[in-house]
This record gives C-alpha cells, structure tokens and sequence, in this order.
C-alpha cells in the first residue's frame, strides 16, 4: 500500500495530537467528534455526514488504494492508546456509497466496499492520533453514516446493533486483517488458509450448539473471520490447527450456531453442507487464560 510521505503524516498527526491536548487550530476539523479506543474500553458510536461538499478532495491524494471524495478536515479524530487492532466500521444510513480513510502515527489506511458498499477497516495501529475521514465514492454527493470504533477486546453492549446473542458481535468486519475470506464451489487454491490468536472474554458456555448441548470456550466478541460463500457447498471442512486446546464457533447465515471443540483430538473441526450466505467464525481457547496461534483451514476435500 502507498503511504503518505513523512512529512505530511507527521503534519496531520501533530495537528491531531494538538487537538487531543486542548489545541484549538483544526477545531473545525472535529466535525463529529473524537473517539478513544483501547483494550476493555466500551465500542463507540458517532454519526456524520461523508465527502466533503465545497470543499472536497480526492481521497487517491493519499495513496492508490483511497477511493471517493472526502472534506479538506477529517470529520473524526480517533486516539489509539495501546498498539493492537481496532475495528473501524462506517454505515450509510441511506444506502449510499462511502468510503474511508485514516492516517496516523501507524501509517495510511483505505477502504471502500468491505461490507457491501459499506467501508471497514481491521488494522493493527500503533498508539496515537489517527485523522478519520468517511468519504463519499461520487464528486459532489454526501451520505448520512453511522461510524463504530472499538479495540480488541472491546466491551460489547453499548450499541444494539453491536452486541449480538450471548456477548458476540453482529458485525461482518473480522478480526482478520485480511478481512473477509470469498468462497464459491470448486474454489482455488484449495485449501483456504488464515491465521490469527485463540481466546478472549466472552464465554461461549450458554450459546447453544445446533450439534447438542453448548459450545465452549473464551473467545473475542467481534469475529475472528467471517466467511461469504457465494454458492452453496455440498460439502466444506473447516478446521483448526494449532498447540493447545481451541475450540471452533461458527454462526451460520440464519443466526444459528454450530460449534465444536475436540473433533480431532484437542482440535475443532466441522464439516458437511453448507448454504450460499454470510458465516461468522470465532476461534475460542477451551481456557479463559489461554490465548493459542492457530489456523484455520477451508477445504473441499473430504477426509
């Protein structure tokens, strides 16, 4: 990815760091607000309107990758306080075409369409003041949005749309940083390999499993990956390799969970028919002290 050069992003970052210090020279440009985000803090919630009428911009003046028009001021500040991931998700209220950036101490940051026309981001920052613009894909157009910010680990529950059944989130932007995994019938290559850190604080013991019984484990609220097949599967594996005991959550597109700890062993596996739809997949730790590297794996090939 293209970033900014050195000099205009230590510009933007020290005007936002002046902001955070009670600074008055870009006051316009906390159009809505500034969000503050690290571990255990609650996900927060703000509205505004995307692009930038009268004054806008080319969002490609910060890299290749940065779509639409945005305003000559970011519309929020968001201040990191400890490295990790944070989630960024913007919805259009009225359907529209938005799109984002964010520039910070960790570098520069786009996207446009990671849930629907919806953008999203899931990247790991360093700690510091990040400029967030939410931008509009068309010249000369504007889209009411709701904008959420929350850290790993973030507490659920303050906004309805976030907090899911059971402490999990609703959201289809992963924990993944390569976001959500595209799968149709007779996908390649085969298989489909991602990774991430097993375990979190949510409890997966009173989520009942369509298998019987409950699901186990501790796992993160936001999904660790979310799966979008776009045909049906007669039949897909989706395992888990890692040391330790993980154990496997996954939601299916009708809100039912499916889940399993010790298909393999210690290790979590499920297999069969899958429908065309949306999947949110959490990989738990059977302990709540654990956190476990792993991966998952997405085959076709039966065993």
């Amino acid at each position: 990815m293209k970033k900014q050069s050195i000099s205009s992003t230590s510009f933007l970052s020290a005007m936002a760091l002046a902001l955070i210090m009670g600074g008055t020279s870009i006051a316009s440009a906390q159009t809505y607000g500034m969000i503050t985000v690290g571990p255990g803090m609650p996900v927060q919630n703000l509205t505004g309107m995307s692009g930038g009428p009268g004054q806008e911009m080319a969002a490609s003046m910060y890299g290749s990758t940065c779509r639409g028009y945005i305003s000559g001021t970011p519309q929020h500040i968001l201040n990191v306080t400890q490295a990790g991931m944070v989630n960024i998700a913007v919805t259009s209220t009225d359907s529209g075409d938005t799109t984002l950036v964010v520039i910070g101490p960790g570098g520069t940051f786009c996207n446009d369409d990671s849930n629907g026309f919806n953008p999203g981001l899931n990247q790991m920052l360093a700690p510091g003041a990040y400029s967030v613009w939410v931008g509009s894909y068309g010249s000369g157009t504007t889209h009411p949005y709701n904008i959420q910010m929350s850290a790993a680990g973030g507490i659920p529950g303050q906004m309805g749309q976030v907090a899911g059944p059971h402490g999990l989130s609703t959201s289809n932007i992963p924990e993944d940083p390569m976001g959500q995994i595209t799968l149709a019938a007779g996908f390649m290559p085969d298989p489909q390999v991602r990774s991430g850190i097993a375990g979190g604080p949510v409890a997966a013991g009173s989520i009942p499993n369509n298998y019987g019984g409950n699901c186990r484990g501790y796992t993160q609220a936001q999904p660790d990956h979310v799966m979008v097949t776009t045909t049906p599967f007669s039949y897909m594996r989706v395992h888990v390799q890692a040391n330790g005991d993980p154990t496997l959550i996954i939601q299916d597109p009708n809100g039912s969970f499916w889940c399993n700890d010790d298909e393999n062993g210690l290790l979590p596996a499920i297999s069969g028919p899958w429908d065309a739809g949306t999947w949110r997949i959490w990989v738990g730790s059977y302990s709540s002290t654990t956190q476990i590297p792993y991966s998952i794996m997405f085959t076709e090939y039966q065993q």
